[in-house]
C-alpha cells in the first residue's frame, strides 16, 4: 500500500501527539516539518538508490506501482 509505513506511521505519531497536548502543537508541528525533510533526504539520497542496486528491476517496478508516502486504497501485486 505504501513504501514507508514505518516513517508515515511516525508522522501519524507526532500529529496525533500535537492534537492531544495542544501545548505541544507547535513543537509537534515543527518536528513533524523537520524530521519530514530529514527522512525524504534519507530516503531519496540513500535507501532508494541502495534497493535499487540490490533489486535492480524488481524494485524500480515496485516503485512504479506503489506511492512513497500516500497509502494506495488497495495493495499491489505483481
Amino acid at each position: 500500500w505504501v513504501r514507508n509505513p514505518m516513517y508515515v506511521g511516525m508522522g501519524i505519531l507526532l500529529l496525533g501527539e500535537g492534537i492531544t497536548f495542544p501545548r505541544l502543537t507547535n513543537t509537534m508541528l515543527i518536528m513533524i516539518v523537520t524530521l519530514w525533510c530529514a527522512v525524504t533526504l534519507f530516503i531519496i539520497g540513500f535507501e532508494e538508490p541502495t534497493l535499487r542496486v540490490k533489486f535492480g528491476e524488481d524494485y524500480v517496478e515496485y516503485c512504479k506501482h506503489v506511492r512513497r508516502w500516500i497509502p494506495r486504497l488497495r495493495g499491489w501485486s505483481v
